[in-house]
């Protein structure tokens, strides 16, 4: 249900997400190559972030308000129905950006050799980075499903984490499936992600330090 409050509360939301990213590019702009810095996710969703602002305050700046907000238990009205759509399409998006501000790269004024934004997924985040050998991404609320070849069952994993080796070019994506964790091989690829099992004690053992030294178990 869109309400008044409701409406006064994204719009609070996006306001804090782009005083955020504003002040912060304030601070690392002149540091990072430009090309750089444009190609991270919170520089790219700036100008959504603007048109949310208008969009919203746009509807709740109007004289007829009142009207308006009696109207919103009628799911015909099209004004409404267009501003649920709009508020719906644009989630994912919000959901990226609070993760940015909370990911390494946010802040990181180093002209990078790294993927970052390029690796991430929506509501992922860089938990650790030593710009030459480790990445850790983490997500929250992504999950894999897999065939138990034992059951024929399908089987949801919880997606914790994606561990990158820069010195050798490999990823890890590290799951979990009933409170026990699992490690993969990760080969991401435009025609679909694949995976295979590690046999290599030293790959795995690589992967499982480097996540379980920085990852912070986020309720779910």
């Amino acid at each position: 249900m869109i309400g008044y409050n409701n409406l006064s509360k994204k719009l609070a939301e996006i306001k804090s997400l782009y005083s955020d990213v504003i002040f912060n590019l304030d601070d690392i702009e002149s540091f990072v190559d430009k090309e750089k810095l444009n190609s991270r996710k919170y520089i790219k969703y700036l100008p959504i972030l603007n048109e949310c602002q208008d969009y919203i305050e746009d509807i709740i700046s109007k004289e007829h308000i009142k009207g308006f907000l009696n109207r919103i238990l009628s799911s015909n009205d099209e004004e409404v129905k267009n501003l649920r759509i709009f508020i719906k399409s644009k989630e994912n998006i919000f959901v990226q950006l609070k993760a940015c501000t909370k990911c390494k790269c946010f802040k990181c004024d180093n002209n990078c050799k790294i993927e970052a934004c390029d690796r991430c997924e929506i509501g992922g985040k860089i938990d650790f980075c030593d710009n030459d050998k480790v990445i850790v991404y983490t997500f929250l609320n992504k999950t894999l499903q897999f065939k138990n070849n034992k059951t024929d069952e399908i089987n949801t994993y919880n997606v914790l984490g994606i561990v990158q080796d820069l010195e050798y070019d490999q990823l890890f994506k590290i799951i979990e499936f009933n409170k026990q964790k699992y490690v993969l091989y990760f080969y991401p690829k435009l025609s679909g992600d694949s995976y295979g099992e590690i046999k290599n004690a030293e790959d795995f053992n690589f992967a499982v330090k480097a996540f379980d030294e920085t990852y912070v178990y986020e309720v779910r």
